[in-house]
């Protein structure tokens, strides 16, 4: 519905900043969420835009965990 647009917005906002980074071989699986969402917009289903977005979002929660466990790693290593 209208009322949940801004969220979707939002949603989807989050996930395009995610696949601007420069991660190799990141962009295919949230492009897929990026998909699936606008697939479920064009029908107006919301059960399919609420799994691309869980979809997209749970990716970039991994992508940020990674980064995090990885760049604290190598931090702790260098000093």
């Amino acid at each position: 519905s209208e009322r949940f647009e801004p969220l979707v917005s939002l949603g989807l906002l989050i996930i395009s900043a995610f696949i601007l980074l420069p991660a190799p071989g990141t962009n295919e699986i949230l492009g897929l969420g990026v998909l699936v969402t606008s697939i479920g917009m064009l029908e107006r289903d919301g059960r399919i835009i609420l799994g691309g977005l869980i979809w997209g979002l749970c990716v970039c929660v991994g992508m940020a965990l990674l980064v995090w466990i990885f760049g604290t790693t190598i931090f702790h290593e260098l000093t």
